[in-house]
């Protein structure tokens, strides 16, 4: 089943596989972006990769193991690949249309997922409620604000190494201090779609964030990456009065 949302130029896709996991495999304002496809079971260079869905809601729980924990990145959270599609809605309202998206996992966790477009704009809100009916309190350590694996999927070239990453320094008296670097400058380089070197293995990751009591102290909750391949750019800010990570 295919969930489908579109406002302004943007195309949002979002795929309900036979297993009930759900996959954004889609959110690009270019008339050519095409559905990622499945990541089945296979082999690459020698290793075994095995079925996981394209995470687009990222959840840790205190004590579960992660999918996939590599030096200091989570690739899949406890929960992340375990969510099961329950239902949706799709409404109009005074912004634009609203998708409720209604998801369950294995460990009594329950989400709903919301995505907000508003009327005549390439834009998006999302923000998420989770609901325990687990017997025992669960912990959560993170929950993610927005994710989609597809940035730089529109390109012709094997690897991103030529993503533009604009990054918001701030601080007291020197805010808002935009530099710009491409992934090989950020440690990245050669970073093919699946994983650095070998897939889904890699170490490597960039980002930035803030965990003290002035959340703008070093950076602004604020990113923007640019394909200059695809013309795509990506923009994204995060509300939130506590402690993020981008």
């Amino acid at each position: 089943m295919d969930i489908r949302v579109e406002e302004g130029t943007l195309r949002i896709h979002f795929r309900v596989n036979e297993d009930r996991t759900v996959e954004m495999v889609n959110f690009s304002c270019l008339p050519s972006s095409e559905d990622m496809p499945c990541l089945t079971e296979r082999e690459e260079s020698g290793f075994g990769v095995p079925f996981r869905p394209r995470q687009f809601l990222a959840v840790q729980v205190t004590g579960e193991c992660a999918g996939g924990f590599h030096a200091g990145k989570h690739d899949t959270g406890s929960v992340s690949a375990q969510w099961r599609y329950r239902c949706h809605t799709l409404a109009d309202n005074e912004q634009g249309r609203l998708l409720t998206l209604s998801l369950e996992a294995p460990n009594g966790l329950a989400a709903e997922y919301y995505l907000q477009t508003y009327r005549g704009l390439s834009i998006v809100r999302t923000w998420t409620t989770l609901t325990s009916h687990a017997r025992e309190d669960l912990g959560i350590e993170y929950v993610s604000s927005f994710m989609y694996e597809g940035i730089g999927k529109n390109r012709t070239s094997p690897s991103l190494d030529h993503l533009e990453f604009h990054i918001p320094h701030n601080g007291w008296s020197s805010e808002a201090q935009w530099q710009k670097a491409d992934a090989v400058d950020l440690g990245l380089s050669h970073l093919p779609y699946l994983g650095y070197s070998l897939p889904e293995k890699g170490n490597s990751r960039f980002h930035y964030g803030s965990t003290d009591s002035w959340s703008t102290s070093e950076y602004l909750p604020i990113a923007l990456v640019r394909d200059p391949e695809s013309g795509e750019v990506f923009f994204g800010q995060i509300d939130h009065s506590g402690a993020w990570e981008i």
